[in-house]
């Protein structure tokens, strides 16, 4: 530590040692200090994705969610290469309350690596939290269209968490959608329980 002092008072501007202080200020629990020497590391050191990387996670950790996600998608733009930034992009925009912004983020991600249940299921949060049931519907059909049997009990269960909140609250409905997905075979098929949920769904919103 008295080393890196004694260095960066012969050059404020070594970004490797206001890197390694960062460390330092980050062990000795002292955040706010560590920040700073990381902001002063990317400033001397713009094209380090480390020290940039670094710094967008020192910021979310601190809760400082606006500057997270304002480096993080300068990263997202500067390493296209590297598409897991979305996912930690999206991540920092979901907590700064950017959830519009956020499902783009993870559609970004989806568009490079391929679709997954992770994914979806983030996805459909986001679109229940703007309260956009259709589009969180549609993120439970595309599983169903991928994923096309339920192979075990856990992932019935997850389907079942899943799609109950966008249910109607009643036992008729609960009713049904667990009759949906102990008829079918091998546990159920997704399309044969989103074919039940989706007629009660439409009956409810009828009346």
């Amino acid at each position: 530590y008295d080393a890196f002092n004694h260095c960066l008072a012969i050059d404020s501007t070594a970004s490797a040692v206001l890197y390694e202080l960062s460390s330092f200020y980050a062990q000795l629990n002292r955040p706010e200090k560590s920040l700073e020497m990381l902001r002063r590391a990317v400033a001397y050191s713009s094209d380090n994705f480390t020290y940039r990387l670094a710094l967008a996670t020192m910021s979310r950790n601190l809760g400082m969610f606006g500057e997270a996600s304002d480096e993080y998608e300068k990263l997202v733009k500067d390493y296209p290469g590297k598409p897991e930034l979305n996912y930690y992009l999206a991540d920092a925009l979901t907590q700064e309350g950017e959830i519009g912004k956020a499902i783009d983020a993870y559609d970004a991600l989806e568009s490079s690596i391929g679709m997954s249940e992770a994914l979806s299921m983030q996805k459909y949060k986001l679109y229940n939290a703007l309260e956009q049931n259709d589009n969180a519907f549609k993120e439970v059909e595309k599983l169903a269209a991928k994923f096309q049997i339920l192979l075990a009990i856990p992932h019935t269960n997850w389907v079942l968490q899943l799609m109950l909140p966008t249910a109607p609250r009643c036992y008729f409905t609960t009713t049904l959608f667990y009759g949906a997905i102990w008829a079918s075979p091998a546990f159920g098929r997704i399309n044969y329980a989103l074919k039940f949920l989706r007629f009660e769904r439409t009956n409810w919103d009828s009346r």
